[in-house]
């Protein structure tokens, strides 16, 4: 079930195969399969990722639904729905309501720029409201995973781990 694709298009679809091949545990894409519990074994998936950029709603849709079909059939058939959306989006519709944001306040913090490398090393976004490099997660667990991996990564960091919602923004 492949569409003709711009070669834009294509290229991200291809990205997308490796990234549904090799999920990542920090960073994009971010994955979400939220279950219908109305109609049984139905599900949304939700791929939040700064690589939709230009493409439109319908093509994001048609990117991921093919990439589905192409590497999970059987699952595919049971979407009712699938959105594409970049973080700014995302975060302003209110799906990733935690973040994760560096402390320097302190005399001996490492300084703000090693805490920025870090963040974009594990693919953070910019979004225009924030001041620094954003990593944005849809559930508490993957942002207390996200702090305990960056508090080992980054010797002697402390992190701010905030909850915000921007719903109507």
């Amino acid at each position: 079930m492949t569409r003709e694709f711009t070669d834009e298009q294509a290229a991200t679809f291809e990205n997308l195969l490796f990234e549904l091949r090799c999920p990542k545990t920090f960073g994009q894409p971010i994955i979400i399969e939220d279950y219908c519990y109305s109609e049984k074994d139905h599900y949304r998936v939700y791929i939040i990722w700064d690589e939709w950029g230009s493409h439109p709603d319908q093509a994001r849709a048609n990117i991921i639904i093919d990439a589905f079909y192409a590497l999970k059939p059987k699952k595919a058939r049971y979407i009712l729905q699938c959105t594409g959306l970049t973080i700014k989006e995302a975060w302003k519709k209110g799906f990733l309501p935690f973040g994760i944001e560096p402390r320097t306040h302190r005399e001996g913090d490492p300084p703000l720029e090693e805490y920025i490398k870090i963040l974009l090393e594990m693919e953070a976004s910019y979004i225009p409201e924030f001041d620094s490099p954003q990593l944005r997660f849809h559930t508490l667990s993957e942002v207390e995973a996200a702090y305990d991996y960056l508090r080992e990564a980054l010797p002697g960091s402390r992190w701010l781990i905030s909850v915000m919602s921007n719903i109507g923004d």
